[in-house]
Parts: structure tokens; C-alpha cells; sequence
């Protein structure tokens, strides 16, 4: 497929330039990585963090039988083979009830509100009901030590709902602290603190040199990246100076008192093809989060054309029939703003054929 502007004949090969492979820079910088400690906070507080221990349920929910719906908490005994055209009439007192009350004892079924009548002295049931009907039975909802969400997932509204069901005021959460460290300023650095601000606390950093807090040191644009650089081959932290991905070639990495140094190209496809590639991996790992996996498959309806020697990010399109593919390696920004998916094209193959599946991540902009 066409890509967007001119490409050197030879970056079809391994680049000529050194450039470090994502895979092994990944694993240096990872290896250097450790959870960050838990912190309590209140469930309105807690939306998008990493979870730091599995949400458990102590007990069956619910503890009692409860009314799925409205209408009347009867003994099911009392209406086998009850219809309009022959009643039956209740040996137990009806009770009405609305969605989630207990039913009183000796009643184990619910009535719709028009299947019992009161026009003559005695209450007539006017259908049948089998034992358990409009009802949720103990432990019907969730058993005791039902796993509600997995340590080191993202914390949903459901999650938090749950959580507040079974009694729960706070949970331990994970969230690195990340420093945004763009002087240049510019659409790559806000693009990188709206990515970072759902999933992590987020500090913003200027002066000529990296900071020296924080979980994590994110540079974004020209004079973050020479002044970073400088820094990381001062201290003997420089991981890696061009990376084999693209977009992000210019890219840099190393660990800075401990903590990792990210520096990202200013250009807007390099700093969202280096966030998504080095900076997202390391947050997970600051996180406690297991590597995100992919959203979505599905066929391609077009080639998508990759270089050998380079992780390259493809844009995608999702359409009826799968993915099309829209710009590979060279990202220009009409691209971006088209696109709703994305997947990374390892450097070992050539692309992938029409009709073949592949794995993508949605670009929902967010955790």
C-alpha cells in the first residue's frame, strides 16, 4: 500500500544506522521496573487505577432471596395450575414487592402485578409460578470468594459498583507518579500528557535537565531529548539512543536514579508511536498491570505492507468488512485523525496478506 511521503531505498532492509531492537530495549528497560506501592483512596477516587489486590467477594450476594421484579411474593405451592379461567386462592398471605426487597419467609416466588386479583373475599392468583420465579436466590449474584477484578486490572465503574455492593468503601490502587518533562511544549507534548493522565498522577517538569522525582521520567520534544541524553550519558544510565520502530526512530531511553528515563521525537507520529511502544509498556509495569492485550481482530480487506528491520505501527480503519489498513511507519496526521485502531507489525515480517487476521488495540484514547 502507498505510504505517506518518501521512504530511502534502504530502510526496505535493516536500517544503516544502529538502532536498538524494540524488543531488547524493552526488556532492559522492564527488567529495571517494580510496582509501585499501593495506596488506599475512596471509590469515587478510584476510577481507571490499577487494581493492587483482586476485588473478593466475603460472602454470598445476595444473602437472602430478593425480588427480581415487582409484583407479589407468594408460595409458589399455592398457584400450580391456577389460570384466569380457574384461580387459585393463597393458603399463605401475598405480600407485594418491588425489585431488590427480601421476601418474607415461606414465599419463594413472584407474581407479575396483574396475575392476582382482589375482587372477591379472598385474594385469587390468576397464573402458575415455579418455585424460584422474579426471584434472586443466595448466592445467585456471586458465591463467597467470587473473584470480582483481577489484581493489576483498570478499575471500571462496574468494578467500582460491585465493590460498593459488597461493602467496600476503598480499595488499594496502584498509579505511578509521571513526570511530563516538555519544554518545547507543542501538540506531541499534549498528546503524551493526555495519554499519561489516565494512567497515572502527572507532574509537569521544566528547567534543562531531567527531574529527579517521580516513578517515571517522560521527555517529550528537541531540547528534552539532546538535554536528556546529555544527562543519561553523564551518569552512564543511556540505554539506547534510536530505536527500531516506526515511526520514533529518534527516540532515547536509559535509567536515571533508578527511575526510567522515556525521551520522545517532537514530531506527532514519532511521540505517539514511541508512547504506545516504550512509555505505555513501562506504566504497566510501574502499575502492577499485566501487558495490554489487544481489543479486537479481524480481517484485513487490504495488503498491509511492512519493513523488514523495524516495528512499524500500522493505522487501521475498522469498517464491515475488517481493517483497512491506512498509513504504515510514515503516519501522516490526516492519518491519524482517520484512524480507530492500530497494531504494531513486527520487524521480522514483511506485512501481512488481504483476509489475514490480525490482532489491533482501539484508539479510544484512554486506559
Amino acid at each position: 500500500m502507498p505510504r505517506h511521503g518518501p521512504r530511502q531505498p534502504e530502510t526496505m532492509t535493516r536500517p544503516a544506522r544502529s538502532l536498538t531492537p524494540l524488543d531488547l530495549l524493552l526488556g532492559r528497560l522492564l527488567a529495571e521496573l517494580r510496582p509501585v506501592a499501593p495506596v488506599r483512596v475512596p471509590l469515587d477516587r478510584a476510577l481507571g487505577h490499577a487494581c493492587a489486590e483482586s476485588i473478593v467477594a466475603p460472602e454470598p450476594v445476595p444473602g437472602t432471596a430478593l425480588a427480581r421484579r415487582s409484583g407479589w411474593a407468594v408460595a409458589s405451592h399455592d398457584t400450580v395450575g391456577a389460570s384466569s379461567y380457574a384461580p387459585a386462592f393463597a393458603t399463605a398471605s401475598p405480600v407485594a414487592v418491588v425489585p431488590g426487597a427480601s421476601l418474607p419467609p415461606g414465599l419463594d416466588a413472584v407474581l407479575g402485578p396483574a396475575d392476582l386479583s382482589f375482587e372477591g373475599a379472598v385474594p385469587e392468583i390468576l397464573a402458575a409460578v415455579a418455585p424460584g420465579e422474579g426471584v434472586r436466590r443466595p448466592g445467585e449474584d456471586m458465591g463467597a470468594g467470587a473473584v470480582l477484578r483481577a489484581a493489576g486490572e483498570p478499575l471500571r465503574p462496574l468494578d467500582l459498583a460491585l465493590a460498593r455492593a459488597i461493602g467496600r468503601a476503598d480499595l488499594p490502587v496502584r498509579r505511578p507518579v509521571a513526570v511530563l518533562w516538555a519544554p518545547d511544549g507543542g501538540p506531541a507534548g499534549a498528546l503524551v500528557a493526555g495519554e499519561l493522565s489516565g494512567l497515572a498522577s502527572v507532574i509537569a517538569a521544566g528547567g534543562p535537565t531531567p527531574p529527579d522525582e517521580g516513578d517515571i521520567v517522560v521527555g517529550v520534544g528537541d531540547d528534552a531529548t539532546a538535554l536528556g541524553i546529555e544527562r543519561l550519558c553523564d551518569r552512564g544510565g543511556l540505554l539506547a539512543h534510536g530505536v527500531a520502530i516506526a515511526p520514533g526512530e529518534a527516540a532515547a531511553c536509559g535509567i536515571l536514579c533508578g527511575r526510567p528515563v522515556i525521551l520522545l521525537p517532537s514530531r506527532l507520529e514519532d511521540a505517539f508511536a514511541a508512547y504506545h511502544l516504550l512509555v505505555r509498556p513501562c506504566l504497566d509495569r510501574l502499575r502492577g498491570a499485566p501487558p495490554r492485550r489487544p481489543d479486537l481482530t479481524g480481517p484485513l480487506v487490504a495488503k498491509l505492507a511492512s519493513a523488514i528491520g523495524l516495528a512499524e505501527i500500522a493505522l487501521l480503519r475498522r469498517e464491515p468488512e475488517g481493517l483497512r489498513p491506512i498509513a504504515v511507519g510514515d503516519l501522516a496526521w490526516s492519518a491519524l485523525a482517520a484512524a480507530d485502531a492500530w497494531t504494531v507489525v513486527p520487524p521480522a515480517l514483511e506485512g501481512h496478506a488481504p483476509g489475514e487476521t490480525i490482532a489491533a488495540f482501539a484508539l479510544d484514547w484512554g486506559p
